[in-house]
């Protein structure tokens, strides 16, 4: 190692130069950084998707309650009201279920609480259109 002012051969151990008593400075060993490539994806797309298809869900099932439920009544069976009920909100029920799906897949996402609660939403409006179903 020689003296970066002087140009003095120096022990490799030197902190000082012995000629000029100029501070010698270590060069540490290289390290070489190689940038590791982030996985680029586009998060919001999972969470725009979710979202809408959450929305559908929302819609759906509150078109249930408009549908015309007179041809079951009170004499009819109660699985013949689940089959009815189960005919006109099988969409509804699908759509609520790939809201949640979505949700579990983009879990780690933190935009996915709208999703959650348009899913959570659904599921009530269809539940609580089965109880009118089965009460009527």
């Amino acid at each position: 190692m020689y003296c970066i002012n002087c140009g003095n051969e120096l022990d490799d151990k030197a902190d000082v130069c012995l000629n000029c008593g100029v501070l010698v400075k270590k060069v540490p060993k290289k390290v070489v950084n190689i940038p590791v490539k982030k996985k680029k994806t586009n998060t919001k797309v999972g969470e725009i998707i979710t979202v809408i298809v959450g929305a559908i869900s929302v819609i759906l099932s509150i078109s249930l309650f408009f549908h015309d439920i007179s041809s079951v009544g009170m004499y009819t069976e109660v699985l013949e009201r689940v089959s009815y009920t189960l005919n006109y909100s099988m969409l509804a029920i699908l759509f609520a279920i790939a809201t949640l799906v979505l949700v579990l897949v983009n879990k780690k996402k933190k935009n996915n609480v709208l999703g959650l609660g348009l899913a959570i939403f659904s599921l009530f409006l269809i539940v609580t259109e089965f109880l009118v179903v089965i009460i009527y």
